[in-house]
């Protein structure tokens, strides 16, 4: 290491081996070397200890005892964090020198995000921003940490969503999702009539209701937290999860399964979901964007009492029940519930119209699994998943005949 560009290579490798768990006993002994040489003498004593920790068999404890640091078996737990430690003295080390070093300020910023130190990641890479404003990933990194923090409306986030559109990242200051198909058409509301099955779902609607009835009363643990929440609870009940029908689920259900498998549009989604969605009262889900925008968001209203409100864009909406709304869930949304009873919808994602057959596999490019999904649907077969949303390795069931 000679440089800092070393430094920062060594840094973000260190990231890599902390992010997949590839520990390797000979990267930290020869880390531990390099950082003697250079004169970083914690930070060669904590490669030691790893490298110890690791492969106590194989000179790790001779080369920890040569340099006078005692090996602990209970510090394997440690050593996630104590890699990220060493990534983070790398980082300040090459920003010492130069604090505009764009790259040394982002990887500062995700080894402190790796630890959960959100807010120390947040002003590292809105800094990063800042030196490099054309940079998608920094963009992307801020916008997940300012959605966590319940930031995306504060004046600084404002500005981040600005020097992203000007600079191209962005198509709108607030439509910023992950995934982005860039020619689709961009709205955040779409008018229902414009999709066939959503008569179909408004003239099944009671049905509906009354299968969804009755898995409200199954035990909690058949609901699972649909995402983060300022406060209150968010919860779900899948039916279909990125392209796989859900085995158990499906089955407790039907009769909706059965009319929502009547739409392939949906069905074949491999980035979205069918399910209901249940908000419980004093909910809050604080401002964020969806994952991608090569889907549309459909929810049909199940139990709408009151008090329920979705801010997106210019409008704040209340659902009704028994309704149908349909949007872009990738632009930034809100959603209040002050009222004194469960707000229950049914949410049903599916590919945006303009998506191309090539499109849809651009997106899944290198996803065998969601391509499998994909794959089965379009030969009318499904694929299920179990409880812990692994593959039921089954044959492929066939669907009924679709629209």
């Amino acid at each position: 290491v000679q440089n800092s560009n070393d430094y920062l290579g060594v840094a973000y490798l260190l990231m890599a081996i902390q992010r997949h768990d590839g520990f390797t006993s000979a990267v930290f002994h020869f880390a531990g070397i390099g950082f003697q040489n250079i004169g970083m003498p914690f930070e060669s004593r904590m490669a030691f200890r790893i490298a110890s920790n690791l492969d106590p068999h194989n000179g790790g404890l001779a080369l920890a005892a040569a340099y006078k640091h005692s090996v602990d078996s209970s510090q394997l737990q440690v050593e996630g964090r104590s890699v990220g430690r060493l990534a983070r003295s790398l980082f300040r080390r090459v920003l010492k020198t130069n604090p505009n070093n764009h790259e040394a300020l982002a990887g500062l910023g995700q080894a402190y995000e790796n630890a959960g130190l959100r807010k120390k990641a947040l002003k590292n890479l809105m800094k990063a921003v800042h030196q490099e404003p054309s940079n998608e990933f920094y963009h992307k990194s801020c916008d997940l940490i300012l959605a966590g923090l319940g930031l995306s409306r504060s004046k600084s986030a404002k500005e981040i969503y600005r020097l992203g559109f000007e600079n191209g990242v962005w198509k709108h200051p607030d439509q910023r999702p992950s995934f982005m198909t860039r020619h689709l058409k961009a709205q955040p509301w779409w008018d229902p009539s414009e999709f066939w099955f959503a008569k179909l779902l408004l003239e099944n609607v009671e049905t509906i209701r009354s299968e969804m009835q009755q898995v409200m009363g199954l035990p909690q643990h058949e609901f699972v937290n649909d995402g983060f929440v300022r406060s209150g609870e968010w919860t779900k009940f899948d039916i279909y999860m990125n392209g796989f029908r859900h085995h158990n689920h499906s089955r407790m259900v039907p009769k909706t399964t059965a009319i929502v498998e009547k739409i392939q549009e949906a069905t074949s989604m491999v980035h979205g979901n069918i399910k209901f969605s249940r908000l419980r009262p004093g909910t809050h889900i604080p401002p964020h964007c969806g994952p991608s925008n090569q889907r549309i968001r459909l929810h049909l209203g199940l139990e709408v009492p009151g008090g329920e409100v979705l801010v997106l864009g210019q409008t704040n909406y209340t659902w009704i029940h028994g309704g149908v709304i349909v949007f872009d869930d990738s632009f930034e949304h809100e959603v209040f519930h002050t009222g004194t009873q469960d707000r229950i919808v049914m949410i049903l994602d599916f590919w945006h119209p303009e998506m191309s057959e090539q499109d849809k596999y651009k997106s899944m490019e290198g996803d065998q699994r969601r391509i499998a999904a994909f794959d089965a649907q379009k030969q009318g077969k499904v694929m299920e998943i179990d409880d812990r949303y692994n593959v039921i390795d089954l044959p492929g069931e066939p669907l009924p005949q679709q629209h």
